[in-house]
């Protein structure tokens, strides 16, 4: 693509090259963010031995279809590697953007603000396999869910063992009474659920609800675009999978999580819910898809670890906030202490 030749404006911005690992994952993030904003351009997922030719593949996108701001040609190009400056270089020749290598202009706080953009600048639609079919039916569900109020009917303890959505039964967990934020969660197991206080990976599916902000300004314009219906326009529904890297799951995924939301909902709007325990129950689902359901309540074999974690680093209780926005000051209190699992935080 010869940019000289475009009618792309001129943008006094420097943008900044960079590579971040996927904790867990085999491929790494590879993206450019604008050095003043913040803004994530753009960004490709590419394996770990992948060279320049990802950071152009995402340039491409940064300058013609950029994921945050307008489409333009910056003034400069900081990338941490040599042979990474050398070959983008030879692919800008002539179109006056300085590209320079500077391992030091990357570092610390640089690096940090790219980590926090990246998963902002994605959206529902943004993956290749998106389906908005999928997506709304999943708006739709959660829509439902919010007005339903299920964390006022179910305990952090209580465990829902869905049987007939999959092959196999699927764990569910209304995480946080009282609280939307903290959404639902399924498991392959209930082993998992003990697990997951220490390594919040091992969440099959995760649901919460987040205010806009959080949810990114992709996902707003996906919503105010095709009219996806929100319970409350102030909680977005985020849909994730450890297993996956982006920040928003799957047409599949998200079907699930839709069909598990109704389970819910179908058991809430039962006479089960008064029974103290219930086994071998039958429902359906509005499509007809019939499930079993048994309620089982959940106790911890294993006390949360230790270790308090970083300030920066995911809370113990697996809520997916940063520690220092969740359980931080609940710890650090007279008395605190890290209990209940999917306990609320402020």
């Amino acid at each position: 693509m010869n940019f000289l030749d475009s009618d792309l404006p001129r943008l006094d911005s420097t943008w900044m090259g960079a590579r971040r690992e996927l904790p867990g994952q085999a491929c790494h993030q590879v993206a450019w963010v604008d050095e003043a904003s913040g803004e994530v351009r753009g960004f490709v997922l590419a394996p770990p031995e992948a060279g320049p030719e990802a950071f152009w593949e995402a340039l491409v996108e940064a300058l013609v279809e950029p994921r945050q701001g307008q489409p333009g040609l910056p003034a400069r190009l900081l990338v941490e590697e040599a042979p990474v400056r050398d070959a983008l270089q030879d692919l800008l020749a002539g179109t006056g953007i300085l590209v320079e290598a500077n391992p030091l202009t990357l570092a610390g706080e640089a690096l940090e603000k790219a980590g926090r953009r990246l998963a902002r600048a994605a959206g529902y639609l943004s993956r290749e396999d998106a389906d908005p079919a999928a997506v709304a039916r999943f708006f739709e569900s959660a829509a439902r869910w919010a007005a339903l109020e299920p964390w006022m009917a179910l305990e952090d303890s209580d465990l829902l063992i869905l049987e007939g959505l999959e092959e196999s039964p699927l764990v569910a967990s209304v995480m946080g009474a009282n609280s939307p934020d903290q959404g639902l969660a399924l498991f392959a197991s209930t082993e998992q659920v003990g697990a997951f206080l220490e390594d919040s990976r091992q969440v099959r599916l995760f649901m919460q609800f987040t205010p806009p902000e959080v949810a990114g300004p992709v996902v707003q314009a996906e919503i105010a675009g095709h009219g996806w219906p929100l319970a409350d326009p102030e909680w977005i529904p985020v849909a994730s999978s450890p297993g996956d890297p982006r920040p928003f799951a799957g047409p599949r995924d998200l079907d699930l999580l839709s069909q598990a939301m109704e389970a819910v909902e179908a058991y809430l709007e039962s006479d089960l819910p008064d029974r103290e325990r219930v086994v071998g129950e039958v429902l359906q689902l509005s499509g007809g898809l019939a499930f079993h359901v048994t309620r089982q309540c959940w106790t911890s074999a294993a006390a949360p670890p230790a270790r308090r974690p970083g300030r920066n680093e995911p809370c113990w209780c697996g809520s997916g906030r940063k520690y220092k926005k969740c359980h931080l000051d609940q710890d650090l209190s007279p008395g605190g202490g890290r209990g209940s699992k999917g306990s609320s935080g402020g």
